[in-house]
């Protein structure tokens, strides 16, 4: 799925702002694309919170590493891998 792909990527060092929120809005379409468009659904995805910390980091909030970052990043590398 895009989405696991766009949230790896901009874990890995995206700065710009306005394409993480764009990739956000890619991604709430998606998942709502797949049949599943419940709000609490949505914010649970595991891309979708990973895109969210990075640009919580570009805002000097909490930095990546904490376990719940690290299992976003692994579900959406592993999500990756599947769709190869």
């Amino acid at each position: 799925m895009k989405r696991h792909r766009d949230a790896v990527a901009i874990s890995d060092g995206a700065c710009n702002p306005i394409a993480i929120v764009n990739a956000m809005k890619a991604a709430i379409e998606e998942i709502r694309a797949s049949g599943v468009g419940d709000t609490d659904t949505i914010l649970q995805d595991p891309a979708l919170r990973l895109m969210t910390y990075q640009l919580a980091y570009l805002q000097d909030l909490p930095l990546s590493g904490t376990p719940e970052w690290i299992k976003w990043y692994e579900s959406c590398e592993e999500s990756c891998r599947e769709k190869k």
